[in-house]
């Protein structure tokens, strides 16, 4: 039997696109699946747990006009 899926849609977020969760049960097995639409490339940790799984994004640096100028 498999459960439906649980779609989540980030709102102001400038990495994630959507993060769809599932389960599927074969077997007497339940597995648990999530995958994540990024909207750019972009460096990650994965931190596992017994109890959870963290993913973590690097922010990105802001940078200003005046900054940009000074470069050129």
């Amino acid at each position: 039997m498999d459960i439906p899926k649980r779609a989540y849609n980030p709102t102001k977020n400038e990495i994630i696109s959507s993060i769809v969760a599932d389960e599927i049960v074969e077997d007497k097995t339940t597995t648990s699946r999530i995958f994540i639409a990024l909207k750019r490339d972009t460096q990650y940790n994965l931190n596992p747990d017994e109890a959870e799984l963290q993913i973590i994004f690097q922010r990105a640096t802001a940078i200003s006009k005046d900054d940009k100028l000074q470069k050129e």
